[in-house]
């Protein structure tokens, strides 16, 4: 992957990511981390970012220099991102292409809303132990579509055993169906933390 970097004088910056070559050839595309950043085609992805260097635009183009996509990321007074999605006209926002999230007095998100537009949409809400973990991800579908075609309620769950420290040294993570209290899902992480 090759990458670009251009700085402003007001502290905006521009990331452009270039997939290799070799991998534009076997149509490999540009991925990133959300539903949302996902262009199978991309062979170049552009990021703005504010002052804060936070992105605030990615701008998705094929192989012959078109734009494919064009995602615009919305924060809050506090810095946390409230919206993300698929640019409709100017600065807008498409309703059923986007995430939304809500969070905690402590800045953890609560709530995320992710609209797919033909393929259907999911609430997914977010409960935390006393030290911040995650404890349970409840996802909830408010929208049928062609890849989520309908399906009860399930939630990820986990616990977890902590050192004197407070940090966790066993994590227990179930799925669970959450209309019939169904486990189908169960496996133990163990890690060992060396203090110096």
């Amino acid at each position: 992957m090759e990458e670009s970097y251009l700085y402003n004088g007001d502290g905006t910056s521009t990331i452009t990511k270039y997939i290799d070559p070799p991998l534009r050839e076997r149509n490999f595309g540009v991925f990133a981390e959300s539903m949302l950043h996902i262009c199978v085609d991309a062979v170049c992805v552009m990021t703005m970012r504010d002052s804060s260097s936070r992105p605030v635009r990615k701008v998705f183009y094929d192989v012959d220099n078109r734009i494919i996509q064009r995602v615009l990321l919305r924060y809050d007074s506090a810095g946390r991102l409230i919206e993300e999605g698929e640019i409709e006209s100017r600065d807008r926002v498409r309703s059923d292409f986007r995430n939304v999230y809500r969070y905690t007095d402590s800045d953890l998100p609560v709530e995320i809303e992710m609209y797919w537009a033909n393929w259907g949409a999911v609430r997914k809400r977010l409960t935390y132990t006393e030290q911040g973990d995650l404890q349970q991800e409840e996802r909830l579908q408010i929208a049928e579509g062609v890849f989520l075609p309908s399906q009860g309620p399930w939630a990820n769950q986990y616990a977890y055993l902590y050192d004197e420290r407070g940090n966790w040294i066993a994590k227990t993570h179930q799925i669970r169906k959450l209309d019939t209290n169904e486990i189908t899902h169960t496996d133990e992480t163990k890690r060992t933390l060396t203090y110096y």
